[in-house]
């Protein structure tokens, strides 16, 4: 098989790098037990990241959860000094892993030709820097967007925009964006980050060009009625094209199909050349000088990867759908009895499933607001309120220093007014409490992971979006897909959340009609991507195809 962008015929050797984040690990953990199902037996798979997660693999690897894979964990990046998910920090967190990994890629490039260097980099879309690395590995990269696509998308399309001035010009927030594949969303959606590190994403864009492949962490049929992976995919066409100049589009209609999966089939992921004896000769002959001309322009595009194979122009990265990787029965390859988190991760007795344990079927709202950032303490205030005003059954995470009693940050006497209807924590097993009978609802900030293990446990969802990407993804669950509702002006600059507000959302997702619907609907998502990620689905095969072909069937 001619894999262009492929590896050489010794033994695959994959170089993962994830980011350290609670919001973007997950899903390189989970491709790692996807890489120890024994069709891809003889794979060395190396993780590059930091000691916590290094101690993190190493526990789950004892507990037998990796067999018959050949992991390899090197400890090469440091405590992180920036969060990488606060808001403009992003860069400069990139910034940081790239200077630590300087030392590891002399390495690498100093061994690229023994028996056993990396035959290709799969990392996170923020590390894009890898790419370069790639290119002096002379080997492919596979970014891994663990956000939703509109999101990448948005990277994409953002700097530009506000280059033009769109966002001036559009100030309104009701005004949807005039973009194929953000159509749903509004300006006021728009993720200021992208605006705000125009540079950065500037960059970030064009690496995501030159990439091989591209896996997103969602499923076609998720994603099919916002167009945002369709959308991702014209986007990439179009800036892989423009830095090989026009002539390239000509060339890419010659030489190149794009693949479709087939119901049933798994397939090549990968374009298969379309030259036959129907072409005219002549024709062929000006192809070719045309490759040789766009192979002297273009010296750093991946023209090398498969030298032993004819020179061939750039392809257009192919964007597959591989998700969602979560750790939920039905959706995960990871068997059930390894689900539950180690003990020992934190100091957590677990109280809180023994408490859901004892309440009625579908009574209880789950309330997080993830890893990074909280809701202000006027918000949890009114908040606290606000459970007493619906008087709901409620577990709530609370994100509370070691030093600080949870009590602190509640109004005087909620605890005891509230224990036998409400639980507060600092930390729960999040895919456990969605998993569990008792839970109706699920108050989030709307991370695309958040809502991945929400919409795989068939759960209603209250959105109260606080950065970044959240705005849209808030925006998908409540007029897309019609799973949960909104908080008005949740996410707006210099707006307080109200408990009024609040009670009334509260009270119609957990006691009315609306919540009824937006669960039913749910329960309709979660049908939806079951079947995408069970054997012959659009996942299954988009992902075990993308790893075949990186492993087994170069």
């Amino acid at each position: 098989m001619d894999f262009k962008c492929c590896v050489s015929k010794r033994r695959a050797h994959l170089l993962l790098v994830p980011l350290d984040s609670q919001s973007h690990f997950p899903t390189f953990r989970q491709l790692l037990y996807y890489l120890a199902d024994k069709r891809y037996n003889g794979v060395i798979v190396t993780v590059i990241t930091t000691q916590q997660r290094v101690q993190e693999l190493s526990k789950l690897r004892s507990r037998g959860d990796f067999n018959g894979l050949d992991l390899r964990l090197q400890e090469v990046f440091g405590k992180s000094r920036i969060a990488p998910n606060v808001i403009t920090k992003v860069s400069a967190y990139c910034e940081q892993r790239k200077q630590e990994f300087k030392t590891y890629q002399e390495k690498l490039v100093q061994s690229k030709n023994d028996a056993e260097s990396p035959s290709c980099i799969i990392s996170d879309m923020f590390l894009c820097w890898l790419q370069e690395t790639a290119e002096k590995l002379e080997i492919p990269w596979y970014p891994v967007i663990a956000t939703a696509s509109w999101y990448t998308l948005s990277c994409m399309k953002g700097p530009d925009m506000k280059r033009e001035g769109f966002f001036q010009l559009n100030t309104s927030e009701k005004i949807n964006l005039a973009v194929p594949g953000l159509e749903f969303s509004r300006s006021s959606d728009f993720p200021s980050d992208v605006l705000e590190l125009e540079d950065f994403f500037t960059c970030h864009s064009q690496r995501l060009a030159k990439a091989c492949a591209i896996l997103v962490n969602t499923a076609e049929e998720l994603d099919a009625p916002t167009g945002g992976l369709n959308g991702l995919r014209l986007q990439v066409e179009k800036m892989a094209m423009a830095m090989a100049g026009h002539r390239q589009v000509h060339l890419s209609k010659l030489f190149f199909a794009k693949f479709t999966p087939k119901p049933g089939k798994v397939g090549s992921i990968f374009p298969q050349p379309l030259i036959t004896d129907l072409i005219p000769f002549h024709i062929k002959l000006q192809s070719l000088v045309l490759v040789l001309i766009l192979r002297s322009e273009f010296p750093s595009l991946p023209w090398k990867y498969h030298h032993q194979h004819r020179p061939v122009p750039l392809q257009v990265p192919r964007v597959f759908a591989v998700g969602p990787m979560v750790s939920i029965p039905g959706f995960s390859s990871v068997p059930q009895s390894k689900l539950t988190p180690l003990q020992g991760f934190n100091d957590h007795t677990f109280e809180c499933l023994q408490w859901l344990d004892k309440q009625p079927t579908s009574s209880v709202l789950y309330i997080a607001f993830g890893s990074v950032i909280e809701i202000s303490s006027e918000e949890t205030v009114e908040l606290a309120y606000a459970l007493e005003i619906t008087n709901v059954k409620f577990l709530w995470v609370l994100k509370a220093s070691s030093s600080t009693p949870l009590s602190k940050l509640l109004p005087p006497g909620f605890e005891a007014r509230t224990k036998k209807r409400g639980f507060t924590t600092s930390w729960a097993p999040q895919t456990q409490i969605l998993m569990h009978a008792s839970i109706a609802g699920f108050m989030t900030h709307c991370g695309w992971n958040s809502i991945l293990e929400g919409l795989c446990s068939g759960v209603s969802f209250i959105a109260w979006p606080l950065a970044n990407d959240e705005q849209q993804n808030a925006r998908f669950l409540v007029d897309v897909v019609k799973v949960g509702l909104e908080i008005k002006n949740a996410g707006e600059d210099n707006s307080q959340i109200k408990r009024q507000e609040l009670g009334r959302v509260i009270q119609l997702l957990m006691y009315e009609k609306e919540g009824q619907e937006a669960k039913r609907n749910s329960l309709r998502m979660k049908k939806l991507v079951e079947a995408a990620v069970r054997d012959g689905g659009s996942s299954y095969q988009a992902l075990h195809s993308f790893l075949y072909e990186i492993t087994v069937g170069k």
